[in-house]
């Protein structure tokens, strides 16, 4: 009987990490509260950096997605080799498919049995929402946007102590609190002789007093110019 059979889980497919922005991971958020006549957000996240992107759309159409993120992803970071996505009405759409069969991307589904092998993004959403539910009550939420993503980006990961800025670029991001309080520049204290040699230096071309000194420069008015003596 199939009842009594047990119920197992399908296999999960290993997933290809790759290169940088070799696969990616979109999806769509909302509805949201109207904001500048934007409801929704195409959110894509690269697997390999964990960079991510937030794209306020006025729908969900699959024209409106499919150009989305070929203008502001691929425009930028180039022709992903995996696209990894639910299986949401805008991505088994024939212009989305369309788009990867011109382009050469390997569009992986999830498994229905599986959601959570698209659990990366589904981590980006959960934080994303926390970070812009301030801002989606008083619906200012797409002016408030790049700000949020600037935070998510350069927010240090537990498991490799990284940020997803710093896994891209290999350089840690410039904040806007570092040049509104920069840290004071260091500088390495000069020698003991370097010192002692400058002591010198002040004390016999600045005497303290003319009545005191011992020499006197006379300066030789007209100088002729080039090698003769100034003085």
């Amino acid at each position: 009987c199939f009842k009594t059979y047990k119920h197992v889980k399908a296999p999960l497919e290993p997933i290809y990490t790759g290169n940088k922005f070799e696969t990616i991971h979109i999806d769509l958020i909302g509805p949201l509260p109207a904001s500048q006549g934007y409801n929704y957000c195409l959110t894509v996240i690269d697997r390999n950096t964990k960079w991510t992107e937030c794209y306020p759309v006025r729908n969900i159409e699959a024209n409106t997605i499919t150009e989305t993120l070929y203008k502001e992803w691929i425009s930028r970071f180039g022709v992903p080799k995996i696209i990894t996505t639910d299986q949401g009405r805008q991505f088994e759409s024939a212009i989305f498919k369309s788009m990867c069969v011109t382009l050469g991307i390997n569009r992986h589904r999830t498994n229905s049995f599986h959601p959570q092998s698209n659990g990366m993004i589904e981590r980006f959403h959960r934080n994303l929402k926390t970070s812009l539910k301030p801002q989606i009550q008083n619906s200012n939420w797409v002016n408030n946007l790049p700000t949020v993503m600037l935070g998510l980006r350069t927010a240090i990961s537990d498991t490799d102590k990284l940020s997803a800025y710093q896994r891209t670029f290999n350089i840690s991001a410039t904040l806007p609190s570092d040049i509104i309080s920069p840290s004071p520049p260091k500088f390495n204290e000069p020698s003991p002789e370097l010192r002692d040699n400058l002591r010198r230096a002040h004390k016999s071309y600045l005497p303290k007093s003319l009545m005191t000194a011992t020499h006197v420069y006379v300066r030789d008015l007209p100088h002729k110019g080039g090698f003769s003596p100034t003085y």
